[in-house]
């Protein structure tokens, strides 16, 4: 297949993520949305449908599974390789670590500690510590292998900031259409223009400290071979259109049944790009398994996002005080859930942590779309 046919089928496939919710939501309407529908940054919610325990408990049970697999995967079939020791490294800190350190440090204390006076970098939120960690997370990678992204190809840092921007809208865009699960009760602020220019710099990191943690948990023998040799999948062709029709049909029907297929925000985008990747012949994460039955791409991608979604989480919620809530951080999120709004990880609930693993294989689909489509040199998107 030719380069451009594989750019004009990409195109689609993320085109159909947008087209296929907003012609239900026109269906819904009656062929006109609400005047505030597209309104951003949202500052309420909509009532959700209560806790429900047996929605909870089926999701924990899926839940335990990935736990069980990450902690011990050779009950599910993979083998033991001998692990060789690292090497001790004998590398000083890139001066990067420090400025990274410096800037955490300061947005840190003024976010934690609550200084409402420093109005400037209260309505920086946690993009100066989180940008800080991902420099610091980046010192550390070099020092341990030699080679870092902002060492062999520090462009690449600006081109997966563009594409986690993009990438991130896309959730934005499909949170509209579920009756909002998050929202930034703080957003009006600052103005509107401010807020987008937030979101942009704020999702930005978010491809970017995937990679960073994925390569830093790469760095370590026992994580990069405990999950090499596991048991090899293969779906058929007609299995992977069923799936992909499957998850059209549920981005299509969101609108109708908002609170039964919210999941599909996280599902739908990824096994949709994936899917059709696949069938173009471009590289993916999924590939190592069908060839060889390496699920270690996969498993520390998601691992990777699952740690940052929890500093991420905890960042946010410690920039406010609670008891009563009070913040004036203008990117300040709370959640809003159904079914399983309950025991909560800060403002997250419990489960909805976990919706970070594929939001991690996202955005390794996402960067290998964006490097392709604009010719991008990579090293992620190939074994």
């Amino acid at each position: 297949m030719s380069p451009l046919k594989r750019r004009i089928l990409i195109l689609l496939s993320l085109l159909s993520v947008i087209v296929a919710p907003m012609i239900g939501a026109l269906i819904v309407f009656k062929g006109s949305l609400p005047a505030d529908f597209f309104v951003f940054p949202p500052l309420s919610d909509s009532p959700k449908p209560g806790f429900s325990w047996p929605i909870f408990i089926g999701l924990l049970v899926a839940i335990l599974f990935f736990v069980v697999l990450y902690i011990n995967p050779w009950l599910f079939g993979f083998k033991r390789v001998a692990n060789p020791t690292n090497a001790a490294p004998n590398r000083k800190w890139a001066y990067w670590f420090w400025i990274g350190l410096i800037v955490s440090v300061v947005d840190g204390i003024v976010l934690f500690a609550h200084i409402n006076t420093a109005v400037f970098i209260m309505n920086l939120g946690y993009i100066p510590i989180i940008w800080g960690f991902l420099l610091m997370t980046d010192a550390w990678v070099l020092k341990r292998t030699g080679h870092s992204l902002l060492k062999d190809n520090p462009k690449n840092i600006l081109f997966m900031a563009l594409c986690s921007a993009f990438a991130w809208g896309f959730f934005e865009y499909l949170s509209l259409f579920i009756d909002l699960n998050w929202y930034y009760p703080e957003g009006n602020r600052i103005s509107t223009l401010a807020f987008y220019v937030y979101a942009i710099v704020g999702g930005g990191v978010l491809v970017p400290f995937a990679f960073e943690g994925y390569m830093l948990l790469h760095s370590f023998n026992s994580l990069a071979l405990r999950y090499s040799k596991g048991p090899r999948m293969h779906l058929s062709r007609s299995a992977q259109l069923i799936i992909l029709v499957v998850c059209l049909l549920s981005l299509f029907g969101i609108s109708f049944y908002p609170y039964v297929l919210f999941p599909m925000l996280w599902l739908g985008p990824v096994v949709i790009l994936s899917i059709v990747f696949d069938m173009i012949g471009l590289w993916t994460p999924f590939r190592p398994i069908v060839q060889s039955g390496n699920w270690t791409y996969l498993a520390l991608i998601g691992l990777s996002e699952i740690i940052i979604g929890f500093i991420h989480e905890g960042v946010n919620y410690l920039s406010a005080s609670h008891n009563p809530f009070e913040t004036i951080v203008p990117g300040y999120w709370v959640y809003s859930i159904p079914y399983v709004d309950k025991f909560h990880i800060f403002e997250m609930p419990f489960e909805g942590l976990f919706g970070y693993l594929p939001y991690g294989i996202y955005n390794w689909i996402a960067w290998i779309g964006f490097a392709y489509l604009f010719k991008i040199t990579t090293s992620f998107d190939k074994e």
